[in-house]
């Protein structure tokens, strides 16, 4: 997402966020910002579509 994406969020107050992601370095440099913006992670569900490579999606559910 990114700062301009995660502070836009932050500002609109959403109470409920659901974020899939396939890189896990940005999702947790997101998961920062948005706790940051007082988001707490409900909880993450990783997700395997592609066996034996490295690639995985991640689901996170965030709340205020």
């Amino acid at each position: 997402l990114g700062p301009p994406v995660t502070e836009a969020i932050v500002r609109n107050g959403a109470p409920l966020v659901l974020y899939l992601s396939c890189a896990p370095a940005s999702l947790a440099r997101d998961l920062a910002d948005l706790g940051g913006g007082g988001y707490a992670l409900d909880s993450v569900e990783i997700f395997d579509f592609y066996p034996q490579t490295y690639h995985v999606e991640s689901l996170a559910v965030l709340s205020r």
